[in-house]
Parts: structure tokens; sequence; C-alpha cells
């Protein structure tokens, strides 16, 4: 996970891109 993309605006793709993320770890 790039923390630099949590300090950027938080976006509808980008949310759902989290929600991916979170789930692989």
């Amino acid at each position: 996970m790039d923390l630099n993309k949590f300090d950027a605006p938080f976006n509808p793709e980008d949310i759902e891109w989290r929600i991916q993320q979170s789930g692989k770890t």
C-alpha cells in the first residue's frame, strides 16, 4: 500500500482501489 496515495484526496475510484488493497494487505 502506498502511504502517499492515502495523503491524496479521496476519490470514488480511489476508495474502491483501497478496499481491494485492504483485502490483499
